[in-house]
């Protein structure tokens, strides 16, 4: 299908299942009394959406919340009307059911646990601000290498019958499971569905017979306008093309790992409408920081087959802090204290080469801090657009408890903050420093050097004033420490 994302209002498209031969059908709206003129008012407040953009008090989509739309309670109100129209005619009922009918809910479950990773991918998931009890899920669905398309499903799960899809997806304790029920129930018929060149909403609802409808329409809130290639001229790493790497791995959010020929990459996408300027702030920063050690080094910018729009860029491929911590938890490595030390060393370099920059990094997490085969640490994900709860500064404790917004007002000295919890998290391997009770302490752990607990103590102080420069706590560190990780030959200590 080939769509202008801008002047042509979306289409609705229904599939039939079981296929016959595999075709695709679009049936007349007339064989469901009704329905056009509830169409057309969903279509035309779409386009107008489109046209006129979202109000400016909207909050990001891919924040936590989805915020409710007339459009969105109209699709709704068409998805009930397939259970109407089935129970109050039922002479005819099967036929005009069958009209907006994608297929009926298969138990073939013949797919594998890689295609969760590689083909039918969950970058995330959010509720309706409504509390209605609807969600929205966020997918990339990659056909076949270096083919992608962004997908939306949504979900209704109010007075879904038992047994049904919906009912199966709510009661599912994790997103792993989700993902794999939804994938289970329509893999088969994915292939079929015209997806639109921005975003694809699938609205999924089973009606009392227990058969499953899949609605196809083109999500207009969360089509994304990217940043035009000129823009960035002045970065002079290889434009790369959707079609030139293909999802390896997802790791998280709108994260991936890639492949480029024979090179494993990082790939990170922009995640949605609202996230333009807070990725071009990140892209920008690795920029400037490309002469750092200690910041991962922009190895080329995704772009789209004509070479207009940039869409996300390319990093080298190294392991989360996080991911270590886990490993090391389940017995599968070890960190001695020679490391740790390495790895506390190159994450202050590497926030001090931020901070003489005039930037902030906004999210020193275990999450954003990458560790290379050599034990090299790298930072990463750079933002403006805050940290998660628990690893905000206390002299904001005021703001969160009030229910005002934090992150205006996070930067040098939060940074400071972040980083004293990350330094905590390495001497403990404790992976929730968020979760612990304030003020952190490294009082109550043995074999930790004072030199150590010093800086950590810096860094955590409740005064921002006190927390001294990332570039003079590299001051700190023991004259020997310094010597050996200053070299230039970027061999570190192998994990055992």
């Amino acid at each position: 299908m080939s769509q202008s994302p801008s002047n042509q209002i979306p289409a609705f498209t229904w599939n039939l299942s079981p296929r016959d031969e595999n075709e695709v059908r679009t049936h007349p709206l007339e064989d469901y009394p009704g329905i056009e003129e509830e169409l057309d008012e969903i279509l035309n407040g779409l386009q107008s959406r489109q046209l006129n953009d979202l109000d400016s008090s909207t909050e990001p989509s891919l924040q936590g919340e989805v915020r409710t739309d007339a459009w969105e309670e109209k699709a709704d109100d068409i998805c009930s009307g397939l259970n109407s129209s089935s129970s109050d005619n039922p002479d005819i009922g099967a036929e005009q059911t069958e009209s907006v009918a994608s297929f009926i809910t298969d138990s073939d479950n013949a797919h594998t646990p890689d295609d969760l990773e590689t083909v039918w991918i969950m970058n995330q998931y959010c509720p309706f601000s409504d509390n209605s009890g609807r969600e929205k899920f966020f997918f990339t669905y990659q056909p076949k290498p270096g083919v992608r398309k962004r997908v939306t499903i949504t979900f209704n799960y109010q007075n879904a019958p038992d047994a049904s899809l919906e009912a199966n997806v709510k009661q599912c304790n994790s997103n792993v499971e989700k993902n794999a029920r939804i994938y289970e129930a329509i893999h088969k018929s994915l292939p079929d569905i015209d997806f639109f060149d921005t975003v694809t909403n699938l609205r999924l609802v089973t009606d009392e017979r227990g058969k499953l409808h899949v609605i196809v329409l083109e999500d207009v809130s969360e089509i994304i306008s990217y940043p035009e290639v000129a823009m960035l001229r002045y970065i002079q790493s290889p434009h790369l093309k959707e079609s030139d790497v293909s999802i390896h791995s997802h790791l998280s959010g709108f994260i991936y790992t890639v492949t480029m020929g024979r090179e494993l990459l990082m790939q990170k996408d922009i995640p949605g409408p609202h996230s333009v300027e807070d990725w071009l702030y990140e892209v920008n920063c690795l920029y400037m920081l490309e002469s750092s050690r200690y910041i991962l080094s922009l190895r080329a910018l995704l772009v789209d087959e004509s070479d207009e729009k940039a869409k996300g860029f390319l990093v080298p491929h190294a392991t989360r802090l996080i991911d270590v911590f886990f490993d090391i938890q389940e017995g599968e490595l070890s960190a001695p204290w020679n490391i740790r030390v390495q790895w506390a060393y190159g994450i202050i370099h590497g926030l001090s080469d931020v901070h003489v920059a005039g930037l902030v990094h906004g999210n020193l997490t275990l999450f954003n801090v990458v560790i290379d085969c050599d034990n090299n640490p790298y930072l990463t994900h750079f933002t403006r657009s805050g940290c998660p709860n628990g690893w905000e500064p206390p002299e904001l404790d005021y703001l969160i408890s009030t229910n005002q917004k934090a992150t205006p007002y996070l930067g040098v000295a939060s940074d400071l903050y972040q980083l004293g919890m990350t330094l905590w998290a390495i001497a403990t391997l404790d992976d929730e420093p968020e979760s612990q009770l304030r003020p952190l302490s490294l009082d109550n752990y043995a074999g930790i050097p004072q030199w150590y607990r010093d800086i950590v103590a810096v860094c955590l102080s409740s005064q921002p004033r006190q927390r001294r420069s990332a570039q003079s706590l590299l001051d700190m560190f023991p004259l020997r420490i310094e010597t050996e990780n200053s070299s230039n030959s970027g061999v570190g200590f192998s994990l055992p």
